[in-house]
């Protein structure tokens, strides 16, 4: 070989003057990192080959199964979506050892498929509804005698479940009961997903009102506010009128609310202004608070003797407070809601409203 040639030619010249093959090394060097060179390139060229075997054998595969689904690769871009459709069709039935054929009636054979799978797909839903409603034990909202876990008294407020086509309340089951609220566990449909669990509590509706002192003037008004003390405060509050609407006045907070005044003030107003309507929290209930202002009032002591004594035995009159009325002008009224003195936040809605409707 020329290699061979290279290396006898080398050491015959080294021989002949006594001198160390030197030239031997180096050019031996090279030569053996050319053939290293070559037998590179030999086996990246082998790896390619392969690959394209492999690649030949995956579309040779991807031809034949298209083939036994009647479905031609050649012919499917040119179809159209229609055939397309009953090729895939015939061919799943095929591979499924059933031979199916499209006639005239192929549509109206495939609307009667799509609806059959509808009419699967509507009765299992309602059957999975079903079961759940009877995993929860769901009691019908608003009945007296549904059974609770907790059972503290009657509550007869309104008790809420959701009908809207975004949410729709599944299952209502009580966990505890009170007069004055209920504490259930609803099931919610969201979107076509079920969420269990949802903790839920349904409480009397309640009014506050802002009410206008019988001392007041148009020139200057004067405001009657209650310093008031609650359980779930640490020191004393501004307050406004406030309280729930019994079970006998649902559907009139107006009433509630005029009611409330003569007890707590012992006035009665001849001027009212509804001031909206409002959700407590808008996840988890608690109700509805509509707030009012009630100006051109005047005293009226024996009435509200009179309403007193009937509200001994509402809802409502098991609250403990104590409270102590303040006549207040318009600025200082404004100031105190500045700083934040109406520590409940209906409070301070009812009282920021009102100030609101009089600017």
């Amino acid at each position: 070989s020329p290699f061979a040639a290279d290396c006898s030619e080398e050491v015959k010249r080294g021989t002949e003057m006594n001198a160390p093959p030197t030239n031997l090394r180096v050019r031996g060097t090279r030569s053996l990192d050319a053939f290293d060179y070559a037998g590179t390139d030999v086996e990246q060229a082998r790896q390619e080959e392969e690959g394209r075997k492999a690649l030949r054998a995956d579309t040779t595969t991807a031809e034949r199964e298209l083939t036994e689904m009647d479905i031609s690769p050649t012919a499917t871009s040119l179809r159209g979506p229609w055939s397309r459709v009953t090729s895939l069709i015939r061919g799943l039935f095929r591979r499924c050892g059933y031979e199916m054929h499209f006639g005239a009636n192929s549509q109206e054979c495939l609307f009667l498929c799509l609806l059959t799978f509808g009419i699967m797909v509507f009765a299992a839903e309602h059957l999975t509804r079903l079961t759940m409603m009877d995993r929860m034990g769901a009691a019908a909202a608003g009945v007296p005698e549904e059974r609770c876990a907790v059972d503290l008294g009657r509550y007869e407020g309104p008790v809420y479940s959701s009908a809207d086509q975004s949410a729709e309340t599944v299952a209502n089951k009580c966990l505890v009961r009170s007069p004055w609220m209920r504490v259930a566990e609803h099931s919610v449909s969201v979107a076509g997903e079920f969420i269990d669990s949802w903790l839920w509590i349904d409480y009397h509706d309640r009014i506050n009102v802002l009410v206008e002192s019988p001392d007041s003037s148009e020139e200057d008004p004067v405001f009657m506010i209650l310093s008031q003390t609650k359980y779930a405060l640490s020191s004393s509050s501004l307050a406004v009128v406030g309280g729930i609407i019994e079970p006998d006045e649902l559907g009139d907070s107006l009433g509630a609310a005029k009611r409330e005044v003569l007890e707590e003030l012992g006035v009665i107003c001849q001027d009212w202004k509804t001031l909206g309507k409002y959700r407590t929290d808008v996840n988890r209930g608690m109700g509805w608070v509509h707030p009012f202002m009630a100006r051109d009032c005047a005293y009226s002591h024996s009435e509200a003797d009179a309403a007193d004594g009937d509200a001994e035995v509402a809802v409502g009159a098991r609250d403990s407070e104590s409270q102590e009325v303040r006549h207040m002008k318009l600025a200082d009224v404004q100031a105190a809601a500045l700083r934040g003195d109406f520590v409940e936040v209906q409070w301070s809605n009812t009282v920021s409203l009102a100030l609101l409707s009089l600017a």
